[in-house]
């Protein structure tokens, strides 16, 4: 019992730990725990095998995962956004065919919470627990323009912005234009900024209250996302995003006070 006690211990101080930083590596957590190098990575590697935590790449460091991600929305908005979203993103998907996802937004990163993956032998795979940089994604651009100008430029306090491929938005000032876009005609595309080969289109999600909340994004290869088909995938999205806030707001409603 004591050692299971003193594990527990072990993982909220390392989650204590990620509360404070951006990313830990294994060896700032084995000093903040008193412990040993093996077992800090038996700690890292637990929290890591149930979404809390992730390895930025191999041997690199640690940032905080989808699943602490979740749990933080759910405490602060009291609802589980994936539960509600699932059964509305897979529906999505069989209408449209193609990749779905429900994205959120920590920082400068975009987290795939969920994903339901298209039937098509040409398709994009599920994303489910992966982040990226959230300029380079459509769910990120549709979360990032809710932001102002002022919280943008804190987050982004460089010109310079990293890429992912050619594509990718590669300065602040792109970035600010390209959000105010999104703005005026109310959803966000990616067309090969994250992945080449891979497009796709977002569309924002708010809470009952009214705040952004999550992103719907529809996934597909770039060559079968048309002009026709981004308009049509917009429009499905959007009705799928009016079907989920129904669903936050009776949930809302029905909790006791």
């Amino acid at each position: 019992m004591r050692n299971s006690l003193l594990s527990v211990s072990h993982a909220i101080r390392t989650l204590l730990l990620l509360r404070e930083r951006q990313t830990v590596r294994l060896s700032e957590v084995a000093e903040a725990l008193g412990v040993a190098r093996s077992t800090a990575h038996r700690v890292l590697s637990t929290l890591c095998s149930y979404g809390f935590v992730v390895q930025t790449r191999s041997r690199g460091a640690y940032r905080a995962g989808p699943q602490l991600i979740e749990v933080g929305l759910a405490a602060l908005r009291g609802v589980d956004v994936r539960r509600v979203a699932h059964p509305h993103l897979e529906a999505l998907s069989a209408e449209l065919r193609e990749t779905v996802s429900l994205i959120i937004v920590q920082g400068d990163r975009s987290w795939f919470l969920d994903s339901v993956e298209s039937m098509e032998p040409l398709r994009v795979t599920t994303r489910t627990g992966q982040a990226k940089p959230a300029h380079c994604t459509s769910g990120g651009k549709v979360l990032l323009a809710e932001l102002s100008l002022e919280s943008l430029r804190r987050l982004y306090p460089e010109e310079r912005l990293p890429t992912l491929t050619p594509r990718s938005i590669a300065s602040r000032a792109a970035l600010e234009a390209e959000l105010e876009a999104v703005r005026v005609r109310g959803y966000a595309t990616n067309f090969e900024e994250s992945e080449v080969g891979l497009s796709g289109v977002s569309v924002l999600i708010r809470d009952p209250e009214g705040r952004p909340l999550a992103a719907v994004a529809v996934s597909a290869p770039s060559s079968r996302l048309t002009d026709e088909r981004v308009a049509r995938f917009v429009r499905a999205a959007q009705e799928t995003v009016g079907r989920i806030e129904r669903d936050l707001r009776l949930e809302s409603l029905s909790r006791p006070t």
